[in-house]
């Protein structure tokens, strides 16, 4: 399923929503997503456990150091149970290399010790039940459901913000960007459009094309020329204008 290129620009919650762009762009997300395929360890895992983990150990730090970690944790406690059955001060020298090792394996021991508990059934593909989970929010309960659970839904951090907010920009000021990213009324509104476009699997693969570019192109300081949005991007556009612009300057003068 893909975008309508017929679909006629239509009004949203007061605001107008470029659809046929929107659409353009998910579909070339959805291209890049599909060509980079799983990128990361985890990408190819329908096990909760390793999702839950991996999530947990790439807030605040690099994707590379937390898959040293990662595949560390995963050799020596491969399950729920052989977690649970570890110290805290054990998981904690274990994440060490990453940071906030007293607050990682503090929430991954609850979170062992709750999911193994014989009288307590948590169901994994329940974003509620997710969220009750200690260290568990909106951006991991929701990798989970897509990734694992093959829901819809779009994790939405400050990279999926960011290269949604570039290339498809606001028409207007009344939708300024939010510190949370699940509070930005922009992006709620373009990742909805998408949500009713796209499966649920094509919908992994347009977020793991997000991914990918936020960590290979654009970054806070964007390098356009290497990103497969460059040709639908509407930043990436206006920063070719100016530089063409500034050039062309440069060239007069002279």
């Amino acid at each position: 399923m893909g975008y309508n290129p017929r679909e006629r620009v239509n009004d949203m919650a007061g605001c107008t929503l470029p659809q046929h762009h929107i659409g353009e762009v998910a579909s070339c997300l959805l291209e890049h997503g599909r060509s980079v395929g799983a990128f990361m360890p985890w990408h190819d895992s329908k096990d909760p456990y390793e999702w839950l983990l991996a999530e947990t150990l790439l807030r605040r730090t690099t994707r590379t150091a937390a898959r040293r970690v990662f595949e560390e944790m995963v050799k020596r406690y491969p399950t729920w149970s052989a977690l649970a059955s570890a110290t805290q001060k054990e998981i904690a020298e274990l994440v060490a290399p990453i940071g906030l090792g007293n607050q990682r394996s503090q929430q991954l021991k609850a979170m062992a010790n709750a999911i193994t508990e014989e009288t307590n059934i948590i169901d994994l593909c329940n974003k509620s039940a997710l969220l009750n989970l200690q260290g568990v929010g909106n951006y991991t309960a929701d990798a989970l459901l897509l990734y694992v659970c093959y829901k819809k839904a779009f994790p939405i951090d400050a990279n999926v913000q960011r290269i949604l907010r570039r290339v498809i920009p606001s028409p207007t000021v009344h939708d300024a960007m939010h510190s949370n990213p699940y509070h930005d009324s922009w992006i709620k509104k373009v990742v909805g459009h998408i949500l009713t476009q796209f499966t649920a699997l094509e919908m992994a693969d347009i977020h793991r094309g997000v991914l990918h570019i936020a960590w290979e192109a654009c970054r806070p300081k964007p390098r356009c020329s290497l990103c497969a949005l460059r040709q639908t991007c509407k930043y990436a556009l206006r920063e070719h204008c100016l530089a063409s612009t500034r050039f062309q300057k440069e060239l007069d003068s002279h």
